[in-house]
């Protein structure tokens, strides 16, 4: 049903389908789907999403759907001018697994050197709100070579300050 052959509403159906159930089945297609360029960004977003929901529910299965929606972070292919791209589809399913993907991004910012990469890592980071983020956003307001990522890096710290008022002397 998901091959390509078939019309794009029973293929969206089935993805959409697949993310409700959470099917563990399907992530391994799901994932090629989401990363295949020459597929309609109509259905890799939606691809997208139901691995966000996958890893939400089944936090054994992150290891395998977090490096795939990193992998996309920089595309921003996108059905029209009003849709969301695939890229921000993928910030949305990688904030629906919270702190699990926190390690992920981490490792990510520090070796990835697109700067949109690294801004919407940075933002996401922020959003989740995990303190284990505090340290390289500290480095990126220092020392980031791009003025977005440090200036992103001043609200995503905010935003943990925010989350843990606790913390607040120490950043």
């Amino acid at each position: 049903v998901l091959k390509n052959e078939n019309p794009w509403i029973i293929r969206h159906n089935a993805i959409v389908a697949l993310g409700k159930i959470a099917s563990l089945d399907a992530i391994k297609d799901l994932i090629e789907i989401a990363e295949d360029r020459s597929e309609s960004p109509y259905i890799r977003t939606d691809a997208i999403m139901s691995l966000g929901q996958i890893g939400a529910q089944n936090p054994d299965e992150v290891d395998k759907i977090a490096p795939a929606l990193i992998g996309v972070l920089g595309d921003e292919s996108r059905l029209s001018i009003l849709s969301k791209s695939v890229s921000e589809r993928a910030i949305e399913a990688l904030g629906k697994m919270g702190n699990l993907v926190v390690p992920y991004l981490i490792q990510e910012f520090k070796g990835n050197q697109d700067k949109d990469v690294r801004k919407n890592i940075v933002q996401l980071l922020g959003e989740i709100g995990d303190k284990a983020a505090i340290a390289v956003l500290t480095d990126a307001v220092k020392n980031d070579s791009d003025l977005y990522v440090r200036s992103y890096s001043v609200f995503a710290l905010t935003d943990i300050v925010i989350q843990h008022p606790d913390i607040a002397k120490e950043v």
